[in-house]
């Protein structure tokens, strides 16, 4: 049984982006108790920041009934959780997400971007990785 709610616990579905525009990571956002455990109660709203390469997208709780927009930087949650996407950017560096709600600590993740170059017979050219049999991932210097 969970206790008291106490902060925002955040889980990427990755922890690293190709650089190209378009790559997405899945944050799911939870309220938890001081000891991990989600809040299936809590539906307070959360609001989102992003810093760095990348940028905000959309969020979603899963409420079917919910009438909130997606593309704004803030969600209610809906038994105690919901998922924020963001995007990246052109630019190499990092991510980083964060979460606020009232009353509760902050929650913060930091994703990493990469190139992903593939090599073939004309040279290297710059693909999304899905299209990648043999890729070579740079990762910068941070």
């Amino acid at each position: 049984t969970a206790g008291k709610p106490h902060h925002l616990e955040l889980v990427a579905d990755r922890t690293g982006l190709v650089a190209d525009g378009k790559d997405l990571a899945y944050i799911t956002v939870r309220v938890v108790d001081k000891d991990g455990n989600l809040c299936p109660s809590d539906n307070r709203l959360v609001s989102f920041s992003v810093k760095g390469a990348g940028r905000y997208r959309a969020a979603a709780n899963g409420d079917a009934t919910s009438l909130d927009l997606f593309h704004l930087p803030k969600m209610p949650a809906f038994n105690g959780q919901l998922t924020a996407i963001v995007r990246s950017t052109e630019q190499s560096g990092e991510i980083v997400f964060e979460a606020k709600a009232k009353g509760l600590r902050t929650g913060k993740i930091v994703l990493s971007l990469y190139y992903c170059w593939c090599v073939s017979f004309y040279g290297l050219q710059q693909l999304f990785p899905s299209f990648c049999s043999l890729s070579l991932h740079i990762r910068p210097q941070i």
